[in-house]
């Protein structure tokens, strides 16, 4: 004896050894009683057709039934619906084969109307008399089932907080890289800065110190010429001085609109690119006039989003570089257009003027920096403004131009919300 820990198979090996050993089946048999009614599981006994002979008293404490109450009846009486043609079909290959086993899972209806989960392992011995029947072991499989659904559960829940925390992680993962990646470009931006501001530096110093050393030279000889009394060497001495300073005055304010240019940009509105365009062309109308250039203007620019006086510094600064370049041109054209592509918009200035060297594309927008072989006036200065002003608002400035067939310069700008 195994207690109450016996299995089904183990509990159906034992009555059907004490059968096999030539003991004469009885159920007032003292031994058979006190084996029967010491397991846990219920023995039954069914006729060939199905019909209950016997079942153990301990059929009352899983299915709250007493023994009397389901003799004569059918098994199948409370087998839930969805499992009766699982445990007909058992019984029908237990049937075909004499001395064979088979095992079959099914649910069980109590008598206060629970469903009942339950595992048989049932023999065929019809063939063996005395006993003649089919021997049915029957396990309650209900704790069991209802332990493993619930861990079932506590699986599921797990598995979902382990997906949850996953994503978690890799979520704050990707934050972490997209803020060291930021961090990074910050630090770049701030190098390529601190090296910008170094250069801009230097050359500032030094341009305004040549112009002052020039003011200074024209001031020592107007007082020569004043102690000697040279009338007309004093004027002209003077007048040079008041074009060095009207020079100076032109190169600090170009140095103010670059850093201005610079600034973050708040105050971003929906602006008619348009209309800008046309500000800027009534003020350069004379130097168009006068270099006899054929303005070709496309009609319904893209309205963006920026600063209206960060454009018209932009698209002042390229139309004059556009009018600079094409100096000499015997047949000077300018084209101005633009179009809405990907949710920014790009705009272009193209002229037929001289154009730029290669290597001169790489460098064009940096401060003080001019194409080599130019030959026209100014500081260098425009197209970096240009760039400081685009970028700003977050867009991209470029060149592409080919020596003697012109350039057109690009820019975009992010596309005003309807």
């Amino acid at each position: 004896m195994k207690g109450e820990k016996q299995t089904a198979s183990e509990n159906e090996k034992e009555i059907t050894g004490v059968i096999e050993a030539g003991q004469e089946f009885d159920i007032n048999n003292p031994f058979l009683n006190l084996l029967i009614e010491n397991i846990r599981d219920v023995i039954v006994l069914l006729e060939a057709d199905g019909t209950i002979r016997y079942i153990s008293p301990s059929n009352e404490k899983h299915s709250g039934y007493k023994s009397e109450e389901l003799i004569g009846g059918s098994p199948l009486d409370s087998i839930h619906p969805d499992d009766v043609s699982t445990v007909m079909q058992t019984l029908a290959d237990l049937l075909k084969e004499p001395g064979s086993r088979r095992e079959c899972d099914y649910r069980i209806k109590h008598k206060d109307g629970r469903w009942q989960y339950a595992h048989a392992a049932a023999t065929n011995l019809l063939d063996y008399p005395p006993l003649s029947a089919i021997v049915l072991c029957a396990s309650n499989m209900t704790d069991y089932r209802e332990a493993e659904t619930e861990l079932e559960g506590y699986r599921k829940r797990l598995e979902e907080l382990v997906e949850e925390r996953t994503q978690a992680l890799i979520e704050a993962n990707d934050k972490l890289q997209a803020e060291i990646t930021e961090h990074k470009l910050a630090e770049d931006r701030l190098l390529s800065s601190n090296s910008e501001l170094d250069s801009f530096a230097y050359m500032v110093s030094h341009d305004l110190r040549g112009s002052l050393s020039v003011i200074k030279g024209f001031a020592h000889s107007a007082l020569r010429a004043r102690q000697d009394e040279r009338l007309d060497d004093e004027i002209n001495c003077l007048s040079e001085i008041i074009e060095g300073t009207t020079r100076m005055n032109k190169f600090i304010q170009s140095l103010l609109t670059y850093c201005e240019a610079a600034r973050t940009q708040e105050t971003k509105t929906r602006v008619e690119s348009g209309r800008v365009l046309e500000e800027v062309l009534n003020a350069y109308r004379e130097q168009i006039r006068k270099s006899a250039t054929d303005m070709k203007i496309q009609e319904g620019l893209p309205a963006i989003e920026v600063e209206s006086v960060r454009l018209y510094q932009v698209l002042a600064n390229l139309l004059e570089n556009a009018i600079k370049y094409n100096a000499g041109n015997p047949d000077p054209r300018i084209e101005i257009g633009g179009k809405e592509e990907s949710g920014e918009g790009i705009f272009f200035i193209k002229d037929n003027g001289s154009g730029m060297q290669g290597e001169d594309l790489q460098k064009i927008f940096e401060p003080f920096t001019r194409c080599v072989g130019a030959g026209q006036p100014g500081l260098g200065i425009g197209l970096a403004t240009v760039k400081r002003a685009v970028d700003g608002w977050g867009g991209k400035v470029w060149v592409e131009s080919q020596p003697g067939s012109g350039s057109t310069f690009f820019f975009t700008a992010p596309i005003a919300n309807t």
